[in-house]
């Protein structure tokens, strides 16, 4: 038994490979300012899933600085 309550039938696919049930759900959509090289997922003592993710540093456009010689 697994709660997928929290997702629509369309976003649960269950799979059988080696003698066992994969279950994947899809729910959450990363922020456009998320770095989605840099997820990473650990379990906490409690069995939690914890997903990290670095915001991507946007860079300023270079600045040009023109000087003319009067």
């Amino acid at each position: 038994m697994a709660d997928v309550s929290q997702f629509e039938p369309q976003d649960i696919v269950v799979t059988a490979f080696n003698y066992c049930i994969v279950i994947q759900a899809e729910k959450c959509q990363l922020p456009p300012d998320m770095d989605p090289l840099s997820i990473s997922c650990s379990l906490n003592d409690s069995g939690m899933l914890i997903i990290t993710a670095k915001r991507q540093q946007l860079i300023p456009p270079p600045v040009y600085r023109t000087e003319v010689k009067l």
